[in-house]
């Protein structure tokens, strides 16, 4: 990339879905959306980890990659945890564990959820964040201005 990156970021990506051919898909789409935002925000994307079959009602930490994810934030040289929807993380309260989570684990590093812009199609079908455009959520060391 020929502009210095304005943070380091790892990804995550869940799916669960019984299907493989559309498990890939979603997959995919998720780690898409995942480069393009680290593309326009200046970000280098250092890993990605990826929970495969696994519901929204498991704990982040009690995930293979969410474990190796909560390893790698505590290590504190990451700017952002980058997903394609907070949904990644689970479902009500285990969102809401994941988060406290990742901020106890490192509470400088901001967590971007990367929603498709009006334009797009849903990540997710039938996911009422479509449309949405950009957001940030747990953002302490740039303002959300600086990244829409």
């Amino acid at each position: 990339m020929g502009a210095q990156a304005r943070g380091r970021a790892v990804g995550y990506v869940r799916v669960f879905e019984p299907d493989r051919d559309r498990y890939e898909e979603l997959a995919t789409r998720q780690t898409d959306l995942i480069s393009s935002w680290a593309l326009e925000h200046g970000a280098d994307v250092l890993d990605c980890f990826f929970d495969i079959g696994v519901d929204a009602t498991t704990p982040l930490g009690a995930r293979s990659a969410g474990v190796r994810l909560l390893d790698r934030v505590r290590r504190g040289d990451l700017n952002f945890v980058v997903v394609a929807s907070l949904d990644a993380f689970g479902k009500a309260q285990v969102l809401l564990d994941a988060l406290a989570l990742l901020t106890r684990a490192n509470d400088e590093m901001g967590i971007v959820a990367v929603l498709p812009s009006p334009r797009e199609e849903p990540a997710f079908p039938g996911s009422r964040q479509a449309g949405l455009g950009q957001t940030a959520l747990l953002e302490p060391q740039l303002g959300p201005e600086a990244l829409n």
